[in-house]
């Protein structure tokens, strides 16, 4: 899979750090993408632990300071049980819709004590889950 550092939303966001947004990254104007782009977030090299779940959220927003974010995908719940080390958790096409900014909202439930994510944008994917 291919990953473009310029588009990666977060190497390492720690679950144990509570609800919170990644990296922004700014399109330069609103648009959406000529070719279709995939955000793809999965679990680093542990398994969570210490929580009860993760829903993953696509925001855009015109304000850099994502004031007043729409969301544009999300991925559910997922349960804690599922956030293996090295696993695809949330892989969405982008949505027609963007505004200036993207960023992705990782809202917590529960205290986790281990556990990262890495989310980014991709032309291509794995579809191993």
């Amino acid at each position: 899979m291919y990953i473009d550092a310029l588009n990666e939303f977060c190497k390492a966001y720690a679950l144990s750090g509570g609800d919170g947004r990644s990296d922004i990254i700014d399109l330069g104007t609103a648009r959406d993408a000529y070719k279709s782009l995939w955000l793809v977030v999965k679990t680093n090299d542990a398994d969570a632990a210490g929580g009860t779940s993760l829903n993953v959220k696509l925001e855009t927003s015109d304000a850099e300071a994502f004031s007043s974010p729409k969301s544009l995908a999300e991925s559910g719940t997922v349960l804690t049980a599922a956030l293996k080390k090295s696993r695809n958790i949330f892989i969405v096409r982008i949505p027609v819709g963007c505004k200036r900014y993207l960023a992705v909202y990782f809202d917590v439930t529960g205290t986790f004590t281990a556990g990262s994510v890495h989310a980014f944008l991709t032309p291509d994917i794995s579809t191993h889950i």
